[in-house]
């Protein structure tokens, strides 16, 4: 079973995965293992013949590694916000009625540990669904940064739902564009 595709998490910026490590103050070998760990740590089956109800497929980092870089405080922080929002996920979507579905939640953070979630997902979930899930992520505290917001996601898979091959776009940041007649600054999502 392949839970992580480590290409992704360098892809938008264009930079490698040891660059992305070696700002990271990692090895090649530590940030990969710290990477494998993070998305073994997804919720594992109740029952080997059921899909989870929740599991990360892969993690994207939406900025620049050296933005990021420079707005988090370490690499254990934001590994460590990550795998407290897909537990969160895996907690929510434990009790609710399986829809298969998959996609994103994506998360900006702020300064003061602001952070905001969006879920894009298809087939979208139910409304009520979508809504307990969100409201479990919001629950989840931020990672602290620093001089701006970053931006990601987990590429996830809910009750084996198929997880996207495209970047995230939620609904409502299409909604924003849309409204703005152009794109959206990331600092005002």
């Amino acid at each position: 079973m392949r839970l992580l595709r480590p290409a992704l998490v360098g892809e938008l910026s264009g930079q490698p995965l040891g660059k992305l490590a070696g700002w990271l103050g990692l090895n090649s070998a530590a940030w990969l293992l710290a990477l494998v760990g993070l998305s073994l740590c997804s919720a594992p089956p109740a029952v080997a013949s059921e899909p989870p109800a929740y599991q990360t497929r892969s993690i994207l980092l939406l900025q620049p590694e050296p933005l990021i870089a420079a707005r988090v405080n370490s690499a254990d922080e934001l590994a460590g916000y990550l795998l407290a929002l897909g537990e969160a996920a895996a907690a929510a979507l434990a009790s609710e009625n399986p829809a298969p579905a998959g996609g994103f939640l994506v998360a900006a953070v702020r300064p003061g540990q602001q952070a905001r979630i969006w879920l894009d997902l298809q087939p979208a979930l139910p409304g009520e669904t979508a809504a307990r899930l969100t409201a479990a992520l919001q629950t989840v505290e931020p990672m602290a940064v620093r001089r701006g917001t970053v931006l990601l996601a987990l590429n996830a898979s809910l009750w084996g739902g198929v997880g996207s091959t495209e970047h995230p776009y939620p609904a409502e940041w299409r909604v924003a564009a849309q409204e703005r007649s152009g794109p959206i600054d990331v600092e005002q999502l």
